[in-house]
């Protein structure tokens, strides 16, 4: 099995890329929980799965439709009321990626 460590600088650049100030104990302590995780997802590739049927919805459900006049859903006037800010109908959020 390969050892996984997730360093300080790459928790920092996580923390960078989502926005995030992390204090030094933090990064430290979010360095030691990535690298766990990923030491545990790690055990999968240990596992003998050759024999084990693929899988993508495990509830067995197929072609399931929402049914017109189904459910209630809140009106644009009762949605946009609870935006902070809005124009034009649409709610306006701050941006996600910062563009140079």
């Amino acid at each position: 099995m390969t050892e996984l460590k997730i360093s300080k600088d790459q928790v920092k650049h996580i923390a960078e890329l989502n926005k995030l100030k992390l204090s030094d104990s933090e990064v430290e302590k979010f360095s030691v929980l990535f690298t766990d995780t990923l030491t545990y997802m790690n055990v999968i590739g240990e596992l003998d799965t050759s024999k084990v049927k693929e899988t993508s919805h495990v509830t067995g459900e197929k072609n399931v439709f929402l049914i017109k006049g189904n459910k209630a859903t809140l009106t644009r006037k009762a949605v946009l009321s609870n935006a902070k800010e809005t124009m034009d109908g649409l709610i306006i959020t701050k941006g996600v990626f910062d563009r140079e």
